[in-house]
Order: structure tokens, then C-alpha cells, then sequence
């Protein structure tokens, strides 16, 4: 939850190149030690969470986006001396436009991730040329990057689909709180079925929300029924997962330019593997400090005019 430029295939590959995948054993994860690796791995994660609630494991991120001019304001000792345009990725830079700090890299350049884009350490020179003083500023510009994103897809041919009986059972309930009441308080009986359940929130006047639901539970028996895909169906269902996840990626201002993939059969799964070409603005801020621990000129200037 909360990935947008990281996508989940990437996410989903990086968990099992830790060991995290379905059906390892719950004692065995070390959870902090997986939110300090996926920080490590992708830059743009400032934040992360793993939570284990029964048998089901909850990654939450959260993504440095570059922030605005009135979130400078708001954090102005973790900008104070200045900051640098940053590789989120591997890539090479396709076009940069620098509005403020040195560039580094053109067009063309190989970079890896975490390398310098365009700085934001300004050097102040003597008349001889050499420099005085460091002026920090906080980098800004437009950087794009081709990158290449790994995409790994899986289709098993078998599968299951559900065969309504046409049985069913509604029940009436009411909550408070954290705990719901149902009645007729016996179990429906069906060994499989699915469960639709409406409420409605209890409301005061018609303004004030009370911690009171009533509703209904509608339960619909079902037979699971074994069925096989044909090849061409799951490759089908494949490559409609795969332009689903191009979309996501062009919604977020990615743009995939070339598509390097292959589908193979391993046993009774069909996988599509590969790598994505993309344009994408793979940048993330980092601080700098001030060679030799110096002041900007700006803080320097400041000083003078309060006779420090």
C-alpha cells in the first residue's frame, strides 16, 4: 500500500529476493529488518511498515516526492544548506534542464542510482580562482531518465471458478463498536459460499455519526469447479495484465518506450518475463553539507549584520 512510483511488480520481486513470498513461515520474518531493506532499495521510500495480521503480511510505503516551495519553508533546517538532484535509479540521462545548482551529467550519460544529477553546492572564487566559500541552494530542474523495469508476470492454467446453486440465506445484524450481532444467530450451512453484506451507519439528527450499524448479510452457496486454460487464453490474460500495468505507469508520468519481453511455460504455469524501457523523472533531494562545515552565504551574511 501506498507504492505510486515503485510499482508492485517491483515491490513483489524485491519481497522474494528477501525470502517473503506465500506460504513461508511467519517466525521466520524479521519485519524490521525487511522495512530497513526496502528503504535501502529504493530511494524514493522514506517511510515503511510491515505488519503481520493472521496470515496475511501488509507492506506500507510512503514516497519522497520533490517538495514544493511552501514545504521548504516548513523544513528549513533540512534544507538550510542546501540539497542535490539524486539517480533514483540505474539509468541514462535522456534530457536535463537545470534551473538552479551545477549540473553534472548530459544528455547521453551513464549514472547509477544515488549519483549527483546537478548540485546544489554553488563554489564562491577569488580573483585568482580559487574558491572562498560554498554557497549551498536547493538543485531544481527537469531530469529525465531511461530506465530499465523488470516485469515478471505469472498465469497458472489451472483454476477455479464458482458455480452458484442458487441457495441462499440473508441475515439481519447490528454493531457496536468493534463487535456485531446477527440474527437468526444460526450458521447458514453451506460448506462454500460468499457473503454480501450491506450497512448502513446510525446518524443522529441526521448530522451526528454514532458508533451503531445495522445491515444484512446475504450468503450465496457455491460449488468450486476445476477448469484448465488453453495456452493462448493465459497468454492473452498475460499481456492484459501486463498494458494494465503500463497504464498505471503512464498515469504516474512513466513512459514505457519499449517493451522487451517473453512468455515461457514452467509445468502448468505460463510466465511472461522481461524488461521495460522507460522515460521517467527517477529523481529524489538529498541534503548536502557544506564542504569543511561551513556556512552558506546567505547564514554568513546573516551573522555579519548581527555583529557575530
Amino acid at each position: 500500500e501506498g507504492n505510486q512510483f515503485v510499482t508492485d511488480d517491483e515491490l513483489t520481486l524485491f519481497l522474494q529476493e528477501q525470502g517473503v513470498e506465500y506460504g513461508v513461515a511467519k517466525r521466520g520474518l524479521d519485519l524490521q529488518g525487511l522495512e530497513e531493506a526496502l528503504r535501502e532499495a529504493f530511494p524514493l521510500v522514506t517511510w515503511t511498515s510491515a505488519t503481520l495480521e493472521g496470515t496475511k503480511l501488509t507492506v506500507r510505503i510512503r514516497e519522497n516526492e520533490l517538495p514544493s516551495q511552501e514545504e521548504y519553508a516548513m523544513d528549513e533546517k533540512r534544507y538550510a544548506a542546501g540539497a542535490d538532484l539524486t539517480a533514483a535509479k540505474d539509468g541514462v540521462v535522456a534530457q536535463i534542464l537545470t534551473r538552479s545548482g551545477i549540473p553534472k551529467v548530459k544528455a547521453g550519460d551513464e549514472v547509477k542510482k544515488g549519483d549527483v544529477l546537478i548540485s546544489g553546492l554553488i563554489p564562491v572564487n577569488n580573483d585568482d580562482g580559487t574558491v572562498r566559500e560554498w554557497d549551498g541552494v536547493v538543485a531544481d530542474g527537469d531530469v529525465v531518465l531511461t530506465c530499465l523495469r523488470p516485469v515478471s508476470l505469472a498465469q497458472p492454467l489451472s483454476y477455479q471458478y464458482k458455480n452458484y446453486t442458487g441457495r441462499e440465506k440473508r441475515y439481519r445484524f447490528f454493531t457496536i463498536g468493534n463487535r456485531r450481532y446477527s440474527f437468526p444467530l444460526a450458521d447458514c450451512g453451506f460448506l462454500r459460499y460468499d457473503e454480501v453484506t450491506e450497512e448502513k451507519r446510525a446518524c443522529l439528527f441526521g448530522q451526528i455519526d454514532l458508533p451503531f450499524w445495522t445491515g444484512t448479510i446475504l450468503c450465496r452457496e457455491y460449488l468450486p469447479v476445476d477448469a484448465m486454460y488453453d495456452e493462448e487464453t493465459a497468454a492473452q490474460l498475460l499481456l492484459a495484465r501486463l498494458e494494465k500495468n503500463i497504464g498505471g505507469l503512464e498515469e504516474k508520468g512513466v513512459q514505457i518506450i519499449q517493451k522487451d519481453v517473453k512468455i515461457i511455460r514452467k509445468a502448468d504455469t505460463l510466465t511472461l518475463q522481461g524488461e521495460l524501457t522507460s522515460l521517467e523523472a527517477a529523481v529524489v533531494l538529498r541534503p548536502v553539507d557544506l564542504p569543511g562545515g561551513e556556512e552558506s552565504s546567505e547564514e554568513q551574511t546573516g551573522s555579519e549584520r548581527n555583529g557575530i
